[in-house]
């Protein structure tokens, strides 16, 4: 027979499971319909759980939303973070990988892509955001400039290195999001290796 802590254990299991599904299924309904038609209401009928148990999660709909956020911010940090701590790859090795990664068919999805427009579209607006996307950018931004210092130690170059790549992958990110013109994974990541080589050829 169970006891009063193992019933207690379960309780907090299935609370745990349910809370990911209520953020996974927030995740699906704002790709579909951005940040402004997502609601309690949206995500309970998305999640098929009733509108009570979305509430007992989350009391609002703004923290409803800052934990999808977060979710999304853990899982994009968790992909670049596991190639920089490779310990058997050097840093252009690590440069490369993360280009293959941010562009590939995991962190690089319709999904995904259409959440973070979704959001950065309203960062000037929400401080929230803005708050917990800046901790994020400034994370990654300050490792890949690491990775490219270690390439080469001259920080302008590194600065600008950095800054230049990120803002091709946005950008590429953007063409696969609009969708206007044929999209192609491999001509995308090619076009980043490129930018690399240009720029590094010793090293690319």
């Amino acid at each position: 027979m169970p006891t009063a802590s193992t019933k207690m254990d379960l309780r907090r299991k299935r609370s745990v499971e349910t809370r990911k599904q209520l953020i996974q299924s927030t995740l699906n309904v704002i790709s579909r319909r951005g940040l402004a038609g997502t609601t309690l209401s949206t995500v309970s009928e998305e999640s098929g759980l009733a509108r009570s148990s979305v509430g007992f999660h989350f009391k609002s709909k703004d923290q409803m939303l800052t934990a999808a956020l977060e979710s999304l911010l853990q899982q994009y940090r968790k992909g670049w973070l596991n190639i920089n701590e490779h310990e058997q790859l050097s840093a252009a090795q690590k440069l490369e990988a993360i280009v293959e990664w941010e562009l590939g068919n995991v962190a690089c999805t319709r999904k995904n892509v259409a959440v973070w427009f979704a959001f950065w579209g309203e960062v000037t607006t929400r401080s929230i955001y803005k708050k917990l996307v800046s901790k994020s950018d400034t994370e990654y931004h300050r490792t890949m400039k690491s990775l490219f210092m270690q390439l080469e130690n001259d920080d302008v170059k590194a600065e600008t290195l950095t800054l230049g790549l990120s803002s091709m992958i946005v950008g590429l990110w953007m063409d696969y999001h609009i969708g206007s013109y044929g999209f192609k994974r491999s001509l995308a990541i090619q076009t980043c290796l490129n930018y690399l080589h240009a720029e590094m050829p010793e090293h690319f």
